[in-house]
């Protein structure tokens, strides 16, 4: 077993401080003048001789304790630089979260172990007494996480492995916050984005206004980049930005941009029913005109953007 040697040397030093304690209690008897000089003798030579034996032992086993100590730190080094390479492996996109997930959560649990096998055996090797000192109990060792390897393709189809529950990614306290997805939109909330965006870049071609009958509807309806400047261009730019944000495997860079575009956009259109390019604020010509799909389609296209901005923010 991995911890007998700390055991035993921890059993060690309470047996010398044991005998010490003996010694201490003959010297204050002579002291008082309880026991005689021969018995004083007698019981100092026994105890001096434990004293040294425990002595020797705890030194003894103080080198293989050390020993153990150098073959923890060894295993922690391995399991960090294991962890290392596979979240970087992640990060490069050769790996997917799942296999990140499902590897890492071995190398943690390995990891914590370690340290508190660690400081364990750390405070045991610089001991010179049991005072303060806990009995170690590692409990069994962690299950080596698997060695990555590189294997041929193989022709044969491998056996169906057993489905088990997957671990949950549990990420070190100094890793980024932004956790990269891959560059193509496959998750409902970025395909969502794309859509939208897109969305919002065709309704500024849809019709927007269009003459009541008190005009005659011969002239036609025209169309949101004709109508306004303002709405029309912050339409523009703003869906053009969102389709490409959705592209942004850093969530929350993705999210600040499609929050801004449909921010941005439906102020654009905000400023331009103020500026009077839509003359909604005039009840005379909201007499003349009436406001087609287009308009409608561009703010729901807007407030969808923010919307899904925000749930992304709140998830990255």
């Amino acid at each position: 077993m991995p911890d007998e040697p700390s055991a035993e040397m921890l059993a060690a030093l309470v047996e010398r401080d044991r005998v010490n304690e003996y010694l201490s209690k003959l010297e204050s008897l002579r002291d008082a003048g309880s026991v005689t000089p021969e018995q004083y003798e007698t019981a100092h030579a026994d105890y001096a001789q434990r004293m040294d034996a425990a002595s020797s032992r705890v030194e003894e086993l103080r080198q293989q304790v050390e020993a153990q100590l150098d073959e923890v730190r060894r295993s922690l080094d391995s399991h960090r630089s294991a962890l290392g390479k596979l979240e970087a492996r992640f990060r490069v996109q050769e790996i997917p979260l799942t296999k990140l997930q499902s590897d890492g959560v071995q190398h943690r649990r390995a990891i914590r172990s370690l340290q508190e096998q660690e400081k364990q055996l750390a405070s045991l090797v610089d001991a010179e007494s049991a005072e303060g000192l806990a009995e170690p109990e590692f409990g069994p060792e962690p299950e080596p996480a698997p060695v990555e390897r590189e294997t041929a393709r193989r022709t044969t189809v491998a056996p169906r492995p057993r489905v088990q529950p997957a671990p949950v990614y549990e990420a070190p306290d100094d890793e980024e916050p932004q956790v990269r997805e891959g560059p193509l939109p496959r998750t409902p909330l970025r395909i969502a984005s794309l859509a939208a965006g897109a969305v919002l870049l065709i309704s500024v071609f849809l019709p927007w206004l269009a003459p009541t009958e008190a005009l005659g509807t011969t002239s036609g309806a025209d169309p949101g980049v004709v109508v306004t400047f303002l709405a029309g261009l912050g339409g523009l730019l703003c869906g053009v930005a969102a389709a490409g944000a959705a592209f942004m495997p850093w969530r929350r860079v993705r999210s600040s941009l499609l929050l801004l575009a449909g921010v941005v956009a439906l102020a654009a259109l905000v400023a331009a029913i103020v500026f009077e390019e839509i003359p909604l604020l005039n009840s005379y010509f909201r007499e003349l005109v009436v406001m087609r799909e287009g308009f409608y389609v561009y703010i729901a296209a807007a407030a969808a953007l923010a919307v899904l901005g925000i749930i992304q923010l709140r998830r990255a």
